[in-house]
């Protein structure tokens, strides 16, 4: 079904207390497997099995492989992962834990693992890489085992990598990217943390510490991830407003300021991100046109 969206005045945002447990992620924004290594990416078990909490099985001394589980990124592989009733929020102690199934290996005593480097943006375009030192691992995620069966809403029980907002000096977010580097670990023979079984980044759950429920309204009050549309118009009183429109690759393709009516018809079938800006707010949403 098309749909017509009228920005008429101001988009109104509104904030909610924030929450004192914690959340987990609840949707996948996009997914670009890697080579080799494809556990979990069936569509009997993805996405479910990333959602939720981290596996309880899992422990220092047992990697949780199963398909049900953890999703293989693969070498290369990417994610981006959201959970979109809320934002994440920069506030006390760290803010977001990713689990990875590393574990120390029994044999020689070291941890194996494999890396993930984190990004994370406000607007699902521009993304602020959280910096790592490729000789250590340090600042990547997949170095620390999970401890299932420890709280895992508390970081310090719970392993993991945990992550700040305040280390990269961004007050929230609303997606987290996840991109395996375990290829250049495996490239690296020197390294570390080499190990020939390397097969790429298996992620379990993402756990939200700090977070505000946050509601965009407008006239269009759909509650669904993606809207089907055909026109969008801007009234005389919408003078200040502006339109862009991305791919979910990041590359804007059109933009429209002021009065007027942007007809959808002109894209080629498929998702879009549309960013309405209105008196300095900026409204995100994800469109199919058809």
């Amino acid at each position: 079904m098309n749909c017509r969206f009228l920005i008429i005045g101001m988009i109104a945002v509104c904030q909610l207390a924030i929450a004192q447990d914690c959340i987990t992620i609840n949707t996948v924004v996009s997914f670009t497997p890697g080579e080799g290594q494809n556990l979990g990416q069936g569509d009997e078990f993805f996405p479910n099995n990333i959602l939720g909490r981290p596996s309880e099985r899992a422990s220092s001394e047992v990697a949780e492989a199963s398909e049900e589980e953890v999703l293989s990124l693969g070498f290369g592989g990417e994610i981006i992962v959201a959970n979109t009733d809320n934002v994440i929020i920069d506030g006390d102690g760290d803010d977001f834990t990713i689990f990875e199934n590393a574990f120390i290996n029994p044999i020689n005593q070291r941890i194996f693992a494999e890396p993930g480097v984190i990004s994370v943006s406000k607007d699902g375009i521009e993304y602020t890489e959280f910096p790592y030192v490729f000789a250590s691992l340090k600042g990547c995620s997949g170095t620390i085992p999970t401890y299932g069966g420890q709280d895992y809403c508390n970081p310090t029980a719970s392993g993991g990598n945990s992550f700040d907002l305040a280390d990269i000096g961004i007050d929230s977010i609303r997606y987290i990217k996840i991109t395996d580097i375990t290829i250049d670990v495996f490239n690296s023979p020197n390294h570390i943390y080499y190990d020939a079984s390397l097969s790429g980044f298996d992620l379990d759950a993402v756990v939200i510490h700090n977070y505000t429920a946050k509601k965009i309204s407008s006239v269009n009050d759909n509650n669904d991830d993606y809207y089907s549309i055909k026109n969008l118009s801007f009234s005389s009183e919408s003078h200040a407003n502006t339109i862009k429109i991305y791919t979910l690759s990041g590359e804007q393709i059109d933009e429209l300021i002021g009065i007027g009516q942007y007809n959808f018809s002109n894209l080629n079938f498929g998702v879009y991100l549309i960013a309405i800006e209105n008196n300095g707010r900026i409204y995100y949403e994800k469109i199919i046109s058809n």
